[in-house]
């Protein structure tokens, strides 16, 4: 027991203390310091990684700028692409895109007056009164092509180059016969009523014999001033692709 109380009295006299260092003013503001300096070199770690990052996708959209921009300036070099086109070029185009339209439609009108002349009216001025009192001298007369002439018809026809206006009074395979004494002819033994107050008779310096047959795809023409043998009296009958109209309208310029 007194052994025992020897122990406990020296444990009470030696103590054990724990090794803990006191803590100073001064160590607290190393301390303290040393946490500072490493929450700022975490920060501006941070920082450098975030601008790394924020340089890295400027450069990268730098560059998709430049990319995008080079193909629009690409886009706007290219003249087919209409697309593309900006404002100000339309505005230097413009100007002129009126006047090529304007032009355009004009040469599309003209080509088609002139297919219209062409396959489909004529158009001639009388010179002459060959054809009086049905058309004078000076008329303007119109001639509708796509019309197959019959008898009675007065056409447009051309004659050793020049254009010419008669009556038709007798077509293909039909015969002509003039009688001296009345002055008349007549159409396979028919004289035909006409309001034709001149005689008709036979050119005597033609050589052509009568009774005469109108020839296949021939027209037997006159004209109304039956005095003018320039006719079939002198040329024979006219062949159909000399044709080149049927007469529809007259336009009088030299009074009535």
């Amino acid at each position: 027991m007194h052994k025992n109380r020897e122990v406990a009295k020296r444990h009470l006299r030696q103590p054990h203390y724990h090794h803990r260092v006191p803590v100073t003013s001064n160590m607290f503001q190393k301390r303290f310091n040393h946490l500072l300096y490493k929450y700022d070199s975490s920060i501006n770690s941070s920082q450098i990684e975030n601008k790394k990052d924020h340089s890295s996708e400027n450069v990268f959209e730098a560059s998709t700028k430049k990319k995008f921009f080079n193909t629009k300036s690409d886009k706007k070099k290219k003249p087919g692409n209409k697309k593309t086109v900006s404002k100000k070029a339309k505005k230097k185009h413009g100007k002129h895109y009126a006047l090529k339209k304007f032009i355009a439609k004009l040469i599309i009108v003209a080509l088609i007056f002139w297919a219209v002349l062409k396959f489909v009216f004529g158009i001639e001025i009388l010179y002459g009164n060959y054809m009086y009192p049905a058309i004078r001298d000076g008329d303007l007369v119109i001639s509708y092509k796509l019309q197959s002439p019959i008898t009675n018809d007065v056409v447009m026809y051309e004659h050793n180059g020049e254009t010419r206006i008669g009556r038709v009074v007798a077509k293909e395979n039909s015969v002509i016969k003039y009688n001296s004494e009345t002055e008349t002819y007549s159409v396979n033994d028919v004289t035909p009523s006409e309001s034709i107050f001149y005689t008709t008779v036979v050119n005597p310096d033609a050589d052509i014999e009568y009774p005469y047959t109108v020839p296949q795809g021939c027209l037997y023409i006159l004209n109304d001033h039956r005095e003018e043998y320039t006719d079939s009296r002198t040329y024979e009958a006219i062949p159909l692709s000399d044709v080149k109209g049927v007469v529809i309208f007259v336009i009088r310029r030299r009074g009535f």
